[in-house]
C-alpha cells in the first residue's frame, strides 16, 4: 500500500485532531509522538517535523480550543447577558475534549491553561458581585471537573450555582 502525501496544513491538523482523542481518552502521559505517529499512519520524525515535542501538541491544541470555548461562552456570561444554565451547560457539554484536554495531564504541564480557563470564566462573570463572582467562579470549575472530567451527575452542583445566582435580598 502506497502512503498519501498530505500537504502540511493538513498534516499538522491530522496530527492534532488524533493527539486530541488519544490525550482525552488515555490522558497526556500515557502518550507519545510515536502514539500519535502510529494513530495516523506516519512515521514518528515525521510528527516531529510539525512539533518539537507532546507539550507543545497540548498547547496549540488548547490554544485553539479555548479561544473557540471563550468566543461562546462570552455572550452567555459576559456583561449584560442573562445566564441561561441550560445553555451555558450545553456549551460546556460540547467542549467536553477542550475541558478534558485541561485535566488530562499534570499540574505544571497545564497550569497556565487552566488558569487561563479560570480567567476566562471569573472574567465573563465580571458584572456579578465580588463576593459571588468568587463562589461561582470555583462552582464552575468543580462543576465542569466532577460532571464533564470525571462524569458525575450534574443536578446537585447546578441547583446550587441556580441559587448563588439569584440576585442578592435587598
Amino acid at each position: 500500500m502506497q502512503r498519501v502525501r498530505l500537504p502540511a496544513e493538513q498534516r499538522r491538523q491530522d496530527i492534532l485532531n488524533h493527539a486530541a482523542h488519544l490525550f482525552a481518552d488515555q490522558g497526556f502521559e500515557a502518550v507519545s509522538m510515536g502514539t500519535i505517529a502510529q494513530a495516523i499512519g506516519t512515521s514518528r520524525p515525521n510528527v516531529y517535523t510539525y512539533f518539537p515535542d507532546l507539550v507543545s501538541v497540548l498547547r496549540v491544541l488548547l490554544d485553539r480550543r479555548l479561544s473557540d470555548l471563550e468566543a461562546e461562552l462570552t455572550p452567555q456570561l459576559g456583561p449584560g447577558a442573562s445566564l441561561n444554565l441550560s445553555a451555558l451547560w450545553d456549551t460546556l457539554g460540547q467542549h467536553r475534549q477542550t475541558l478534558l484536554l485541561l485535566h488530562c495531564a499534570g499540574e505544571p504541564v497545564l497550569r497556565a491553561e487552566r488558569e487561563r480557563f479560570d480567567v476566562l470564566v471569573s472574567g465573563l462573570l465580571r458584572d456579578v458581585p465580588e463576593e459571588r463572582r468568587v463562589l461561582m467562579s470555583s462552582l464552575v470549575r468543580g462543576l465542569v471537573y466532577d460532571t464533564l472530567v470525571q462524569g458525575q451527575p450534574a443536578e446537585h452542583a447546578l441547583t446550587e450555582l441556580a441559587i448563588l445566582l439569584r440576585p442578592a435580598a435587598d
